[in-house]
Order: structure tokens, then C-alpha cells, then sequence
């Protein structure tokens, strides 16, 4: 049996102020994913995210899009593409990014930074 590297998504969004958290990430929001890696090494990935992101988020679900990684012809919203970017600089395959995602590796090609395949 072939093992893939796999994200798993475990939180995701903001924390209402009235909580009283001080945190100023968990304010803003963040995400936080559990990359397993195929031979089973195990790391949590902490994606920050700004207002723009979080406000990217709000009109997906606004607009009732069916996820806040794509829009209906494929290409990825601002907040994919922030999430793509984060994963290539953690060195997560493109394979597991495009599964995460729901998109082409082709779509995540322009996204890569040179020399990662």
C-alpha cells in the first residue's frame, strides 16, 4: 500500500473578542493544520491570517460558494492562494496541497517557488 503526505484541516476562524482571549492571532483568526507525513512523522502547521484573508473568507460563505479555496471556474481565492503559498514554504508536496485544496496541481504551479516539485 503507497502512503501520501495528507493535511488535515482542524480549526479555522476567528475567536470573538467577547471570549477574552488575548492572543492577538487568535483575535485575528487562524488556522491550524495537522500535516502527516507519509512515513509518519506528524507537524502541526499554524497559518496567521489578516483582516483581508478573514474578510476573503466571510463573501465565500456570503456568496454561498462551496468553499472558500476556489472559485466556481477553478482558480483559488486570495485566501487559497495564501494557504498554498504557506504550505510550499513548509515544503508540503503539491500533491497533498492540491488534495487539501481541491484543485489541479496545474493550478498550484504558478504558486511554487523555484526548485520545489
Amino acid at each position: 500500500m503507497e502512503y501520501f503526505d495528507r493535511l488535515a484541516k482542524l480549526n479555522i476562524g476567528p475567536v470573538p473578542i467577547e471570549s477574552g482571549l488575548t492572543d492577538w492571532t487568535t483575535l485575528l483568526g487562524y488556522v491550524l493544520y495537522l500535516l502527516v507525513r507519509a512515513d509518519g512523522r506528524v507537524q502541526f502547521l499554524h497559518v496567521p491570517l489578516d483582516q483581508r484573508l478573514l474578510e476573503s473568507i466571510r463573501e465565500s460563505y456570503r456568496k454561498g460558494r462551496l468553499t472558500p479555496y476556489r472559485y466556481a471556474n477553478g482558480r483559488l481565492t486570495p485566501f487559497g492562494r495564501h494557504l498554498a503559498s504557506f504550505f510550499f514554504s513548509c515544503d508540503v508536496p503539491a500533491t497533498a496541497i492540491a488534495y487539501e485544496l481541491g484543485v489541479s496541481q496545474q493550478a498550484l504551479i504558478r504558486l511554487r517557488p523555484e526548485g520545489l516539485h
